[in-house]
């Protein structure tokens, strides 16, 4: 019985550890996406990911908006398509942003409004 406890508590040692390092591995990609979307995206998009109303105006264009749910109605292909290459008045970022910076800012997106 006590060695059962032992590998027990061992076990949700290691699940615990493993856990925080996860965890810290997810917010610093958080961190990241969270950096480029405030650089290049946040203007247009806004820090809520809901768009900015006066660029909307001055541009006379929708900028659709970038929050978790918005973006739970199209795939992750997609959206990476349009950061990459534009779509519509929005520029394309595959020359400025790597694709792993494309997929940080995408899962960031995923985060806003929640």
């Amino acid at each position: 019985m006590v060695v059962c406890q032992q590998w027990i508590t061992r076990a949700l040692v290691v699940a615990l550890i493993w856990g925080m390092l996860l965890g810290s591995v997810v917010f610093a990609a958080d961190e990241a996406g969270q950096k480029v979307y405030q650089r290049d995206c946040q203007s247009c998009h806004g820090r809520d990911g809901m768009g900015n109303p006066q660029l909307e105006k001055a541009l006379q264009v929708t900028i659709p908006p970038v929050t978790a749910a918005a973006l739970a109605q199209k795939n992750d292909t997609e959206m990476l398509h349009m950061i990459a290459e534009g779509k519509g008045k929005m520029p394309g970022f595959a020359k400025k942003l790597s694709a792993e910076e494309q997929q940080q800012v995408l899962n960031y997106m995923k985060t806003l409004s929640r």
